[in-house]
């Protein structure tokens, strides 16, 4: 288990102790090459350029509709003069000009609310913050924020209007608080000063993601008019009108055709800047704290990051309970201690295949970034390794704070109807489930789930004949397990995937049948059709039957040995009987309903992937019918 995240401490940081945690030998010089900044340079001035070739695009077809009735047409003889089919064109250049200019005002979707920490509230954490940004040459930023996220982040306070001024915000999120140790938050805190540091490029980069997401939200999202667009065509009773249109679906068509062709150019230009200010902002990290935190922390973080994944999976099931966790980043470091070391091993290291950044990655991968920072061989100049919780006089306050904003105003749970478990609560909840999760894997080995019920009828007690005899059984039994334990992993990770599969060709077909058009490559399916669904549904199908197989015959061995112990003891303490009895009595009640849940997964996961697909967008009609 990952026993050194998130330690509870008491203790909290002096200002003398940031002070004398810096050493006094001077930072390794860091400059940005001429290349480098050329490459800045170009690269948001190409991104400036491509809202402006749309926008002459605009112009274009209006100026054309403008310049053929004003200058043209009048120069035709009368006797030659055709208008029917001038005045078709021109309402379709309009109308191509309306829906060019539609993207133009679209909303931007407001950002979650972070928590802002008032000016001097943690002097030691503002102190820390001072040395960094001393060290890096950065500014110090206007406004320190708390989030949710197992992340950090350096952006201009107000958007468009801090380009011009040193006005920046430092967002840092509470599990990185919670679960890093203080040399390891100060390496993230150090790679967002180094972006602070970047100036002009910093501020680049916000121009270069703000055309790049609005790009990127303009060709995939639909709006009311779209959706209306399309009732109206499917509808219409005249297919004179109709095929008008259709046409005006064309043209809305041609309208994020160019603008896809936009995005993907500006994508090829920036993404590499974006990457090589993410090895620069790397650099800065490792002058502060050294080459080899860089890739511990690499690793806390991933650990943290599954540990959230975890945490989001409890709070679900705790909803439907009416039950919420007080806090949140604390919730996530407890899964995040749960985490099996060598699972997380296997985690990064399948990560760590994915050895190179593609062309249009913003970020490089982890591999590539800890790679260069060894290279660098950095000592660093700060060395302080107690838990960076000691760093925050308030951060409990903080968590409940920022956990309850996320609840009320991203999830729209209701409160009133939902009990806050507090820190003593939770601990015994997460301890009860810590210690289920180890008698299933101690008895059945992971081997019981909804993929792979094992039938009623398995659930008997045999008979008692004596204590050597039960025991020798038992030893029998848990020998046999032992040779099939390979077999077993195997077969539950080929019932996994197939399942996963299963899942995959649900979506994809009902994604189809509920008139929604799918792009190739969605869903991980090169082309998604329905044939291709349905094939890859009965080839799943017949994948799970044949791994559950394997899994039964094992399963009863598991169940023999369970029954054979659970006699044993009750034997031994006749006073457990009849819970023991009453147990198997509800195994063997709920046992033939898995299949229901089974089928009822089939359907829910489409509807649910569907809802979050057209959240926030009028549902078409055809979708609605199939919902229902």
């Amino acid at each position: 288990m990952i026993d050194d995240v998130d330690t509870v401490t008491t203790q909290k940081y002096k200002l003398s102790d940031i002070a004398s945690a810096f050493s006094e030998n001077p930072l390794p010089k860091k400059t940005l090459s001429f290349g480098y900044k050329l490459a800045i340079f170009i690269s948001t001035i190409v991104m400036i350029i491509l809202p402006l070739v749309y926008l002459g695009l605009i112009g274009f077809f209006a100026y054309g509709v403008y310049h053929y009735w004003a200058n043209i047409h009048p120069q035709i003889p009368p006797y030659e003069r055709e208008v029917v089919f001038p005045i078709i064109l021109s309402v379709m250049a309009v109308v191509l000009c309306i829906f060019m200019i539609k993207p133009i005002f679209a909303k931007m979707p407001k950002p979650p609310k972070d928590l802002v920490i008032p000016p001097g509230d943690e002097p030691v954490l503002e102190e820390l913050i001072k040395q960094i940004c001393k060290r890096v040459n950065a500014p110090y930023p206007t406004e320190i924020s708390l989030s949710r996220d197992v992340n950090a982040s350096a952006s201009l306070r107000n958007g468009i209007w801090s380009l011009f001024k040193n006005d920046l915000r430092l967002t840092v999120g509470l599990p990185l608080i919670h679960g890093l140790k203080t040399q390891e938050l100060s390496e993230v805190l150090a790679h967002e000063f180094g972006h602070f540091a970047q100036g002009v490029g910093m501020k680049s980069t916000y121009i270069t993601r703000s055309i790049n997401f609005w790009f990127l939200r303009v060709v995939y999202q639909r709006d009311q008019l779209d959706v209306w667009l399309d009732k109206a065509a499917a509808n219409m009773p005249d297919i004179r009108l109709m095929v008008i249109f259709w046409i005006m679906q064309i043209l809305i068509w041609c309208t994020r055709a160019i603008l896809r062709v936009l995005m993907w150019i500006g994508q090829a230009v920036s993404c590499h800047t974006l990457r090589q200010m993410e090895y620069d902002a790397d650099h800065h990290a490792a002058r502060i704290v050294g080459s080899d935190v860089f890739k511990q922390t690499s690793r806390r973080m991933n650990a943290l990051m599954i540990g959230q994944q975890i945490s989001y999976n409890t709070v679900n099931v705790m909803w439907m309970e009416k039950l919420l966790p007080h806090k949140l980043a604390r919730l996530t470091c407890e899964e995040t201690r749960g985490i099996d070391k060598e699972k997380l091993d296997e985690f990064i290291q399948e990560q760590a295949k994915a050895a190179k950044a593609h062309l249009f990655d913003t970020h490089p991968t982890d591999a590539e970034r800890t790679k260069a920072v060894e290279k660098l061989a950095l000592p660093g100049v700060f060395h302080l390794d107690g838990e960076a919780e000691m760093l925050i006089e308030k951060s409990d306050q903080y968590d409940a704070i920022v956990t309850k904003t996320f609840f009320v105003e991203e999830c729209e749970f209701d409160l009133t109807q939902s009990k806050l478990l507090d820190d003593a609560q939770m601990d015994k909840r997460l301890n009860e489930s810590k210690i289920r999760t180890e008698n299933m894997e101690k008895w059945f080995l992971d081997a019981i789930g909804l993929l792979c019920p094992i039938p009623a009828k398995e659930w008997q007690f045999p008979t008692f004949i004596s204590k050597e005899d039960s025991l020798a059984k038992i030893d029998s039994l848990t020998a046999q397990i032992e040779t099939h334990k390979e077999t077993l992993k195997n077969e539950l990770e080929k019932l996994n995937t197939a399942n996963t599969n299963m899942l995959r060709a649900c979506i994809i077909s009902d994604f189809l049948e509920a008139g929604l058009e799918l792009n190739d490559g969605a869903f991980d399916m090169k082309k998604p059709t329905r044939n291709n669904a349905l094939d890859l549904r009965n080839k799943s199908s017949s994948e799970m039957g044949l791994a559950l197989q394997q899994v039964n015959a094992i399963q009863r061995l598991l169940v023999q040995r369970l029954m054979l112990t659970l006699v044993f003891r009750t034997e031994q303490n006749p006073a457990i009987a009849s819970d023991v009895n009453e147990l198997i009595g509800f195994i063997c009640k709920l046992t033939p309903f898995i299949t229901d849940v089974q089928t009822i997964n089939i359907k829910v996961t489409p509807l649910i992937q569907l809802l979050n697909a057209v959240g926030g967008q009028e549902i078409p009609e055809k979708s609605i019918s199939w919902i229902n």
